[in-house]
């Protein structure tokens, strides 16, 4: 194999190595190079680096050196990116996946069915407190407690201040040299259904939708990597729906 030179003079060693893409797709390549003294390898443009080797694109993100015994130095060149310009389309073959469950401990009034099967069987509240003491009505259609009796009894909801409201969140994460424009579409807004979680085998849930939240963006080389994150709406009284009808992040001018 013929030795590569970065300029004409300076050696690029054996043992390139790196990843030719991870999860999304994105190439960490690093590069090491014989200098003969601390300026140069200061001094030496990454672009030179790359251009010998065929890169194109790549940004380097790193260069740590050490003194080789000789006295000069081994100049490591780390580059990330896509060699090429990567769209959005191309993204979707390393799009990744997940659904993460979590459950919250919301107020006990936001529950779906507080007024017609809570308050009205168990209250009503006062001062945000149940009675001691709750009479069991027939026909209420809750198990257990939908027997007439006409006798005051220990009330089951007393200390009753929350519960416990399951969802979860489903992302998608991706890299590409250019950001798609949904990108900034509906954030912070409900929507029906995300974009691929059908992949995942996630039905639509009755009742219920999603909540896009601002994406995650990060600059990794000439790559951008965005994660999406869609929230799981709870089973509420209702309030979701008229709090985030409309998207938080709009375009427009000044």
């Amino acid at each position: 194999m013929e030795n590569i030179f970065v300029n004409g003079v300076h050696l690029v060693l054996g043992g390139i190595g790196g990843s030719a893409g991870d999860k999304n797709g994105i190439a960490k390549i690093h590069v090491p190079v014989n200098v003969p003294d601390l300026p140069t390898a200061l001094l030496l443009s990454p672009g030179a680096v790359a251009a010998a080797i065929g890169l194109s694109g790549v940004i380097c993100t790193d260069r740590p050196l050490s003194q080789d015994p000789d006295g000069e130095f081994t100049v490591t060149y780390q580059f990330e990116g896509f060699n090429q310009d990567w769209t959005f389309d191309q993204a979707k073959e390393f799009m990744q996946l997940s659904f993460k469950p979590n459950k919250n401990s919301d107020p006990i009034q936001t529950h779906p069915h507080f007024k017609d099967r809570i308050e009205s069987i168990f209250g009503p509240m006062v001062d945000d407190k149940w009675p001691e003491t709750y009479t069991p009505k027939a026909g209420t259609g809750v198990p257990g407690f939908s027997q007439g009796s006409g006798k005051a009894l220990p009330n089951p909801m007393l200390g009753v201040d929350s519960w416990i409201k399951y969802g979860g969140t489903f992302s998608r994460s991706y890299a590409c040299t250019s950001l798609p424009e949904s990108v900034w579409e509906n954030n912070g807004m409900l929507i029906d259904f995300p974009p691929d979680a059908d992949k995942l085998s996630i039905p639509r849930f009755s009742n219920r939708k999603w909540l896009k939240e601002v994406p995650e963006i990060d600059e990794v080389g000439n790559a951008f990597k965005v994660t999406e994150n869609y929230l799981l709406s709870g089973i509420t009284n209702g309030s979701e729906a008229v709090i985030y009808a409309e998207s938080q992040l709009s375009k427009g001018s000044k």
